[in-house]
């Protein structure tokens, strides 16, 4: 994209962008996409680009200070390492983006949830560009930079529906350095395609990497996601938790398996573990079921919290966000 920022070099000036503001809110769309089912209310897109448009012109209106946040100068040779990065760099910036998303999922305010997943995405962004990753002072073809930052339909905007690995826990700065390093090398061939005009092969070059950034944005997703809790991925669990969020007492539908009869019990927890909600829901047959419990008193405090059932069979558990009336 990346964000409406200028590049100014002493020989001219050049706009930092591999791909559009509008790509890179599509790519936190595309991002949002790998929590679970019913965690990412799609009412809160048009807060991710509120967000967005509002970066841009904070950034517009001072570049020079934003400008290291958006670029990473990759040591020509040897091994991915963080001994070359600041500070003040894309890569930690991007790290520094998952850990914001980790605390607003954490919060359980659901307004801080679009604005970290701006943040999140136009920084993978940086990271997938070759011109963001590259020193400053390198040849560039005519038009070459502004052929590369051409706006993408959104059709091109890689529509994934796979499930998404996490980034490993304490690895988002590591990744985004090998991101950016992957990046730079391809800045030779970028201006060679520049160069030749072989506008097809610079539209694919330009997709790969918009495919790059939105699999790195989902991953980190992933990780900010889990790292709520120790508590595995609501994802594969066999507990479905309706409506999510929930305000104020409405009612909460559950949907579970349990392989076999038993007595079950029904409890919700805050993020420190205390005990909010507990009902017991009474003997149930093997086999599905649907259960309605009004007026969850007891989690009063908005923010997110852990719903588990108990049986004789094990034990089903779902995150809930308990959302502001």
């Amino acid at each position: 994209m990346l964000l409406g920022i200028l590049i100014t070099s002493m020989l001219q000036p050049a706009r930092a962008r591999a791909f559009t503001p509008d790509a890179a809110v599509r790519v936190a769309m595309r991002a949002a996409d790998a929590l679970p089912q019913g965690a990412w209310d799609p009412a809160m897109d048009g807060a991710v680009q509120a967000a967005m448009s509002q970066r841009v012109a904070a950034e517009d209106a001072d570049p020079e200070s934003w400008l290291p946040l958006h670029r990473y100068a990759a040591p020509a040779a040897g091994d991915i390492t963080l001994a070359g990065t600041l500070a003040a760099d894309a890569p930690h910036a991007f790290a520094g983006a998952v850990a914001s998303l980790s605390d607003a999922f954490a919060s359980g305010d659901r307004n801080r949830w679009p604005q970290a997943l701006e943040r999140l995405a136009a920084y993978a962004c940086d990271l997938a560009d070759p011109y963001q990753n590259s020193a400053l002072d390198l040849d560039e073809a005519p038009g070459g930079r502004a052929r590369f930052g051409d706006l993408l339909a959104p059709e091109s905007t890689p529509a994934v529906t796979a499930r998404a690995e996490s980034l490993a826990p304490g690895r988002a700065l590591a990744e985004a350095v090998a991101m950016a390093r992957g990046s730079a090398a391809l800045r030779d061939t970028l201006e060679r395609l520049a160069a030749t005009g072989d506008s097809t092969a610079m539209d694919r070059l330009q997709h790969d990497r918009l495919d790059a950034a939105t699999l790195l944005a989902r991953r980190a997703v992933v990780a900010a996601w889990r790292a709520t809790a120790a508590l595995p991925d609501p994802g594969t669990m066999p507990l479905h938790v309706s409506p999510n969020p929930v305000r104020g007492h409405m009612t909460l539908t559950l949907s579970f398996v349990v392989p076999r009869s038993g007595a079950a019990r029904f409890e919700l927890f805050d993020l420190a573990g205390r005990r909010a909600v507990a009902r017991d829901l009474g003997r149930l047959a093997a086999g599905a079921h649907v259960i309605d419990l009004d007026d969850v008193a007891g989690a009063e405090r908005p923010g997110l919290y852990f719903a588990r059932i108990t049986t004789p069979a094990g034990i089903a558990t779902a995150r809930v966000v308990l959302a502001t009336r």
